[in-house]
Order: C-alpha cells, then structure tokens, then sequence
C-alpha cells in the first residue's frame, strides 16, 4: 500500500497510467496475455484524502491497436471519468476529478465490452481516506483484488507473441526464455458468459506465494507476490477488492476473526466486530482489521472453499512460535503442531 496521507490541506494528486499488453504467469505452468494499467493486473493502488484532487494523465500504448479508458467508481460524473478518458493507441488523455465521498473504490477499463476488458485484467483501486485519516492507526496495511479469470489452452500452432512492457525490451530475449516453457493461455468468453472460472485470483497470482515468478513481483504498483508479514499484536488492515467480474467472495481469516469491518468500505460509519465472514460483491470492496495476538500462519481465502484449489489464498506470517501463548493456545496432549501433506491452508 501507498503511505498514509500526511498532508493537511487537499491537494491535488497526479497519476500517470498507461496500458499495454504484458505476457505473465499466472502459476509455474501457465502464462496469459494480460491487458495492464501500469504493467499490472492490478493496477496502481492510488491513494488520496476527501478534498483532494485526483490529476490523471492516461496514454494508451496498447500494442494491438484497441481504445482503453478508466471508470473510477470513486468518481461522480458520466462513465465514472471514462467519457474523458477514452484513448485510441498512442494517444494521451487528462482529466481532473475531485471525489466526493470517502471509500475504497474499484476502477476499470469499461470500453466494450466491458466484462473482456475487465476479465483481461483491466482493474485496480483507489482509496479515498476520511478528512482526519484511517482510524485506529495501523502497523501493517496491505491490498488484495480478488479477480476471476476466464481461459482456455490456446490451439494455434504458431510461435506465440510474448507482449512485454515499454522499458523491457532490452531483456526480451530473457524474458522470452523464461517464458517459452510455460503454457499459453486465452481469454474464453464463452466461460465468462457462464460464469465458470479457470481461476479465482488474489493480485493476479494463483496462491498468490509458493511460485517463482520469472519477474518482479510488481512492488512498484504496492503489490507484492511475496508472503505478507507482521508480529503479534500489530493492527493489520486489509483493503479488499473484489474485481469480479462476476463472483461474489466470502472473504474468511481462517485462525482467526476481523475484528473491524469496514462493510462496503463505508469508511464513514462505525465498523461492525468479530466478523468471521465478510461478503464483498462484485464491483465492491471492505476493509477490515485484525490483531493477532498467537504467532503463527494466518490464512486469507474466499470462503467458497473450492475457490483455493483456483488460486483465491494468501497468508499472513506472524513471527513467533505459535505455542509461545499457552494462555490462548496449547496442546492438551504434549505434542507439537502438525500439518497434514501438501497442507495449503495454514503451512508452518
């Protein structure tokens, strides 16, 4: 996540996005061609306070020619900015909007057809704090999207075209070889229409850890595709998005509860306690908070279970020994902890 807002006054906030195609990994076995703001699926986090301004500079760079544009949910007026951010390759659009309401916010590419753009990977968030900031502060603060992705193997024979960034065509050559074993994947429309995913990812990533990823882990739009990290009584905060396009998600800590809810990511009212499952739409979001209190593994899924085996799980690492709070959390028997083969939902 971007820092907290430190300013007093509002002031007025620039974004530079762009979008192009970039051929990444979904796991170690496959890899898709998705369409990107800022090289990401997510996008940029964006992060701004009730009053300020959002300055936004949009360039399309798409390398197959098609017109992109940026709904912000978090904005008032026709198509969410989109109607003044529509842009055919190689042209720059600004616009300026000045939220009027506290939240966190999806955006997305809404040029039709609109599920495609989305479902390609054309989503990320915006946060707008309250006047007076985010209450109780927090220790550690990080960001999941939870998306669908909708795929099918590709059956055209030909060598594959590998969409790499502006800035990287001086490693082509390694990016290619680090990509060439990997299946390549297709948008399947026809799924979409469905609704049945391939994949239900958390930051554009199939579990999210566990993988080696042949290139960065996207640190440089707040993602990170590496384990989250915190110690025991931190306040942790969660701001989730759910993409969709078309899922709900049963947003779940299993080894504990959210202790604040953050429903809809109303930021305005009091949060609702001791929450085990959250419910986040389609298009919506929450932020929640917990405090752990036994050291250990916790682990964040979509309740719908089956989704895990889709990829919808990441894990929080709280360091210490878990067995270090006898008080709240021991064995009666003697013996240490056990995890059963290939366990994937609270790994030591």
């Amino acid at each position: 996540m971007p820092p907290p807002i430190v300013h007093d006054g509002p002031v007025r906030v620039r974004i530079d996005m762009d979008t192009y195609i970039r051929t990444k990994p979904i796991d170690e076995e496959s890899c898709f061609d998705w369409w990107s703001f800022n090289g990401g699926s997510p996008g940029p986090i964006i992060r701004i306070r009730l009053g300020d301004v959002l300055e936004v500079h949009f360039t399309n760079k798409d390398q197959s020619g098609m017109q992109h544009n940026i709904d912000f949910h978090a904005i008032e007026g026709p198509g969410g900015g989109s109607s003044l951010l529509t842009v055919n390759q190689g042209q720059k659009k600004i616009a300026l909007f000045k939220p009027l309401r506290a939240g966190l916010f999806l955006y997305h590419c809404s040029m039709a057809p609109a599920p495609v753009h989305l479902a390609q990977g054309m989503y990320g968030c915006v946060l707008v704090e309250p006047e007076g900031g985010l209450q109780p502060p927090a220790q550690r603060e990080y960001c999941i999207v939870q998306a669908e992705l909708y795929t099918s193997e590709r059956i055209d024979e030909t060598e594959p075209v590998v969409y790499i960034g502006p800035d990287e065509e001086k490693n082509r050559e390694k990016i290619e070889n680090e990509l060439k074993e990997l299946s390549r994947l297709d948008m399947d429309i026809e799924a979409g229409m469905l609704e049945k995913a391939t994949y239900v990812l958390f930051n554009g990533r199939k579990g999210a850890e566990g993988y080696t990823f042949p290139e960065h882990t996207d640190e440089s739009i707040g993602l990170s595709a590496d384990a989250l990290l915190a110690k025991p009584g931190d306040n942790i905060r969660i701001f989730f998005v759910n993409a969709g396009p078309n899922l709900v998600s049963s947003f779940h800590l299993i080894s504990g509860c959210w202790d604040r809810v953050w429903r809809e990511a109303d930021l305005v009212s009091a949060p609702a306690q001791a929450i085990q499952t959250t419910l986040v739409p389609a298009g919506g979001c929450v932020v929640v908070d917990f405090q752990p209190h036994v050291p250990g593994t916790y682990t964040m899924v979509d309740h719908s279970l089956f989704r895990i085996e889709k990829g919808a799980i990441k894990f929080i690492h709280v360091k210490g020994d878990p067995l270090s709070r006898p008080d709240l959390f021991a064995s009666g028997s003697g013996h240490g902890l056990e995890n059963c083969d290939a366990c994937k939902l609270h790994p030591k």
